[in-house]
């Protein structure tokens, strides 16, 4: 009998604490002992006017290591100062998968919080944790609805392939250099 062995590629990382919109960053905090790799985009609004929230996949974990795929992910989103100045932002996130299957992130079942940006500011963002393998699932995906805070918007195909990227990266295992 044949043993089947698969080995997985660890992907390095070089530190970088300001990429572009769908390219993914990574950072070791020295002091904190503690890492963490993350992509942001910026959704396309389903409204006239400028996009108004930026959307933010965060992973966090203890060294410059993480050998298999993390638990849970954290997915932050944050109105755009000065977009829709009159707009009262509301506590919902919720994500709508291939037009059919709603995620509603501030559900019981997942941590959610609705915070401020600042300490003068109103709440203005949402952040919420959910298992990778939602994330998974979403990056799997043809389109994806983003409606939080009162906005809705999409990602669209390019932000879907970049999604993919960074899930396959965290999957298979990341060093931060």
């Amino acid at each position: 009998m044949f043993a089947l062995h698969l080995i997985l590629a660890t992907v390095t990382l070089a530190a970088t604490n300001s990429p572009a919109a769908g390219q993914i960053g990574a950072f070791y905090f020295e002091t904190a002992g503690s890492s963490q790799v993350w992509i942001r985009f910026e959704p396309q609004s389903l409204e006239r006017g400028p996009n108004p929230i930026l959307l933010t996949v965060t992973a966090s974990f203890h060294g410059r290591r993480l050998e298999r795929e993390p638990d849970s992910v954290e997915l932050r989103v944050q109105s755009i100062g000065g977009t829709f100045p009159d707009r009262i932002r509301q506590r919902a996130f919720s994500l709508a998968v291939d037009s059919a299957k709603k995620l509603d992130l501030t559900d019981p079942a997942h941590s959610f919080h609705f915070v401020s940006t600042c300490g003068e500011c109103p709440l203005d963002t949402v952040i919420a944790r959910v298992p990778f393998g939602v994330l998974r699932d979403v990056s799997a995906s043809h389109a994806v609805t983003i409606n939080a805070l009162g906005f809705a918007a999409r990602l669209n195909a390019p932000d879907l392939v970049a999604l993919g990227k960074y899930v396959a990266a965290l999957r298979d295992g990341v060093v931060i250099q």
